[in-house]
């Protein structure tokens, strides 16, 4: 965040250093309002679209958040952001905890099984290492809904794919034998991890989770989802609709 805002204040004070530039310069007979119009308002168009490119990600999350609040939370409540953020607050001490012991979370029912089987791996690989992790969270600071898009065919709510950004304040640090930090550092600090829930038109199941170390760049390419007025729920084993 701090890179990308460095980056748009460098962009105005570069478009104002070529301002005083010109103004130094040869001094034109006399200044009209249209000029200064039009210089201004192509310095803003500028600034406007550089915030479009450095800013995907943010841009995208307030789409997706309208989209959520207005459209598709109030007929599919596990979907709206309030109930996203409780879901993933359930979640995540699990998640930590699998981390610190070296064993599976107790949340088998809340993630699919290709996740299950990837974090099992991960757990294993880092038992067989050489450094000893300790992990805590301490708090789940802020959850950010940046994106929801089709992965299959569905009809949806089914296939649909979450894309969180979720920054948490944590103790991590690992240590080798000698008592040497390898990765991560000694007290809390703040971290962010991507999220990716999928929903089995019934309910939503973590799917994969990894440390954000950029932004994402690519969500307003991923399918949207269709109008909610075309989404309907699979039927139970009952042939009903589940609510």
């Amino acid at each position: 965040m701090i890179q990308r805002i460095a980056t748009a204040v460098g962009l105005c004070s570069l478009l104002a250093a070529s301002r005083a530039w010109a103004v130094d310069g040869p001094t034109p007979p006399h200044h009209t309002f249209g000029g200064q119009l039009v210089f201004w308002s192509g310095a803003l168009l500028i600034v406007w679209f550089m915030a479009r490119q450095i800013f995907k990600e943010q841009f995208h999350e307030r789409k997706t958040i309208r989209r959520l609040v207005n459209e598709i939370g109030p007929f599919y409540p596990e979907l709206d952001p309030q109930r996203i953020e409780q879901w993933v607050r359930l979640c995540a001490p699990h998640i930590w905890n699998s981390w610190n012991s070296n064993q599976p979370p107790a949340l088998d029912d809340y993630m699919t099984t290709s996740y299950r089987d990837s974090l099992l791996d991960e757990i294993q690989t880092q038992a067989d290492g050489l450094g000893q992790r300790h992990c805590q969270l301490l708090k789940v600071l802020k959850v950010h809904t940046i994106g929801i898009h089709m992965v299959g065919p569905g009809p949806a709510p089914k296939d649909l794919e979450l894309m969180l950004r979720v920054e948490s304040k944590v103790d991590d640090v690992t240590r080798d034998p000698t008592g040497q930090i390898v990765s991560g550092s000694e007290g809390p600090r703040q971290v962010q991890h991507f999220w990716s829930l999928r929903h089995d038109g019934h309910r939503l199941f973590l799917n994969g989770l990894w440390e954000a170390e950029r932004d994402m760049t690519d969500l307003a390419a991923k399918p949207q989802p269709p109008e909610v007025n075309v989404w309907e729920r699979p039927e139970n084993s009952a042939g009903t609709l589940t609510s």
